[in-house]
């Protein structure tokens, strides 16, 4: 197992996710892993309000402008009680949001990224609207006949992630 030596400032983020998740999500948690419903505004309310759904993005986005290993502190924890509460989490810090910040011209950033912490829209149109879900994901075929082989490609359509945010 790899072992981190997080700084003071990581291990308090860490514990306050922590508590965060041991608080709310025993409770409500469970019951939207059961019924494989999306998370509820409120609770994604509440993440933004923690400051969860924007712990990558530049100060001048709205974010808190901190390395990736930030967020993926959070998303452990959270994800520790329910991968669907997790999930904002991720797709705002590592997912599309990310790609626009790295990639993305200074119109797009300010167009998707501008204080997206604070956003709920997490309907998954943002980005996705134009390249359906999990746009990134592919299925792999591999057809060996005798000494050559074919692969195809193409996109996964089934995706659990209910909903999704820049």
């Amino acid at each position: 197992m790899l072992q981190l030596d997080l700084s003071p400032e990581q291990q308090a983020l860490r514990d306050s996710t922590r508590r965060h998740r041991t608080r709310v999500f025993p409770a409500s948690g469970c019951r939207v892993e059961e019924s494989a419903s999306p998370l509820p505004l409120s609770e994604r309310l509440r993440l933004a309000e923690l400051g969860l759904l924007g712990i990558t993005l530049p100060e001048q986005y709205g974010g808190a402008g901190l390395p990736l290993l930030f967020a993926l502190l959070a998303i452990e924890e959270i994800a520790k009680e329910s991968q669907t509460a997790a999930f904002p989490i991720f797709e705002a810090n590592t997912g599309p949001a990310r790609v626009v910040e790295l990639f993305g011209t200074e119109g797009q950033r300010q167009r998707w990224l501008r204080d997206r912490r604070r956003s709920c829209d997490h309907g998954g149109r943002d980005l996705r609207g134009s390249c359906g879900s999990a746009a990134t994901d592919l299925a792999h075929v591999a057809e060996v006949r005798g000494e050559s082989s074919t692969t195809r490609a193409g996109p996964v359509l089934a995706s659990k992630i209910g909903n999704a945010a820049v």
